[in-house]
């Protein structure tokens, strides 16, 4: 069973002081890479990001209401209500582009684009990601969730929240797993003019994924007695067709599959990542912002 208090009161009171009570994947991620730049963030509040991270956003947001996505995927207006949805989440959040802050004509011209052929070349915006679906269903996973706002407090007594959202959840044969989904190779078309590039991964590349070790690890946190079998990664971008035809394949077929699966990382390395959690956060409620902890 997952322990209902991880941190120590001494760590989160430290955690407390230094102003990181609310822990997330990227900036786990951030500390594993590089130390000064986490406690940079949690000094400057107001933090900027580049354009691809709304546009990944506004991408979850358009497979979280994929229904509505097949029937309004044409229609710019519903783009921008994506857009909205996601700044009234974070307002405060600065996305840039080019070095400068994205303002809302950019956000209204790319809309635009969602709606038409001429980035990804015979298949909108709309269309990739419905057909993605579809194609995940045919290989018989069904999605039982996504966009799943995860959330585990940790402790009384200065409590520290772990969160993170999944974004799928898939069931196939009675089995469980987790699924990321990722827009590899897909912006560089709409901001760029660039082709929208084919991915791959191998079964050691998803198992061993942090990212979905994390997710994991929540879910283990919110639903103990849920067993994750299987991860996933979804790469829409590889739904868009080949625009000629060539050594590749021919033109009109889909890049590739949209979904690569692997077995779940053993649930040892699961709890031994909770461990891993518990160092660094320990690390930086003492202040430590530096490499060789």
């Amino acid at each position: 069973r997952a322990a209902k208090t991880i941190l120590t009161e001494e760590v989160r009171r430290g955690l407390h002081r230094y102003g990181y009570t609310d822990v997330h994947q990227s900036g786990l991620s951030v500390y594993r890479e590089c130390p000064a730049k986490l406690g940079f963030q949690i000094r400057n509040t107001q933090t900027s990001y580049s354009i691809n991270m709304l546009l990944g956003s506004v991408l979850h947001k358009a497979f979280a209401l994929a229904h509505d996505c097949e029937e309004h995927g044409h229609d710019m207006e519903w783009w921008l209500s994506l857009f909205r949805m996601v700044r009234a989440e974070d307002p405060t959040t600065i996305y840039t582009f080019k070095g400068a802050p994205v303002q809302w004509p950019f956000i209204r011209d790319l809309c635009f684009q969602f709606t038409n052929q001429d980035a990804l070349g015979l298949i909108t915006l709309g269309q990739m990601v419905t057909r993605t679906i579809e194609r995940m269903e045919q290989m018989g996973y069904s999605i039982v969730g996504n966009e799943i706002q995860i959330k585990h407090v940790d402790g009384e007594a200065h409590p520290i929240t772990f969160t993170g959202t999944l974004d799928n959840k898939v069931v196939n044969r009675g089995n469980l797993g987790i699924l990321d989904t990722k827009s590899y190779g897909l912006w560089a078309a709409y901001l760029y003019g660039k082709s929208a590039s084919k991915e791959d991964f191998t079964n050691d590349e998803i198992t061993y994924n942090n990212q979905l070790r994390h997710y994991h690890w929540l879910n283990w946190l919110k639903y103990p007695n849920e067993r994750v079998e299987y991860y996933g990664i979804v790469v829409p971008t590889n739904m868009v067709p080949y625009k000629k035809s060539g050594a590749w394949g021919p033109a009109g077929v889909a890049k590739g599959s949209p979904v690569f699966i692997a077995p779940a990382i053993d649930f040892s390395y699961v709890l031994d990542y909770q461990h891993q959690v518990v160092q660094w956060l320990t690390q930086i409620s003492k202040g430590v912002f530096y490499k060789g902890m």
